[in-house]
């Protein structure tokens, strides 16, 4: 019994140590992040969990995803985070003119707080209108505090905030498809979003 015990916490250490090293091979993943993805809102944490995504919604116009996003980071209708009943808070919303294609851009910026009170994660929403007619949405979660292994949170910060009836999601005005493209986001187990 000790000696699988002894394996198990060995196999733990290595392992975490094989992230670390990854991780640090990265630098400064705020720095990176930013270099590469305007739309990421950056962390003061030089080593942290992520989820970077393209999600679109075929044949759906950008207000229709925005009211529904935006319904959820407000809470209305008292709507919960399906994820350990975490807490949304919206910070800003602006759109804008895109020169080159003439579409409007809608650009929020948000946080979510943990269930538990302990951590405060930022994400990036930038919706525009697809070549297709349907929206895009390309989206970012950070945390801002060391970590590696954030067990889908970041994922489920986005995820949660347009995901639809069938997954436990409770929509308030708009039950959305979607596509979801996973850029930069290796941790995105959808069951982890309901519990």
């Amino acid at each position: 019994m000790t000696a699988t015990l002894n394996y198990r916490i060995l196999v733990g250490l290595i392992a975490m140590l094989i992230a670390s090293a990854f991780f640090m091979s990265r630098g400064s993943q705020s720095e990176e992040t930013a270099a590469s993805n305007p739309v990421c809102p950056g962390s003061p944490a030089s080593v942290h969990a992520s989820c970077e995504m393209k999600v679109s919604f075929p044949g759906t116009q950008c207000q229709t995803v925005l009211e529904e996003i935006t319904a959820r980071l407000n809470h209305e209708n008292s709507w919960m985070d399906p994820h350990n009943k975490g807490k949304y808070s919206l910070i800003s919303s602006k759109s804008s003119t895109d020169e080159k294609t003439g579409n409007e851009v809608n650009l929020i910026n948000a946080s979510h707080m943990t269930g538990n009170g302990k951590y405060t994660d930022l994400l990036n929403l930038q919706l525009t209108m697809g070549h297709d007619g349907s929206c895009v949405l390309e989206t970012c979660s950070e945390s801002q505090v060391t970590s590696i292994l954030d067990f889908s949170t970041n994922f489920c910060n986005l995820h949660n905030l347009y995901c639809n009836d069938n997954e436990s999601c409770n929509s308030i005005h708009h039950s959305l498809d979607y596509m979801e493209e996973y850029e930069n986001c290796s941790q995105n187990t959808v069951s982890r979003c309901s519990s």
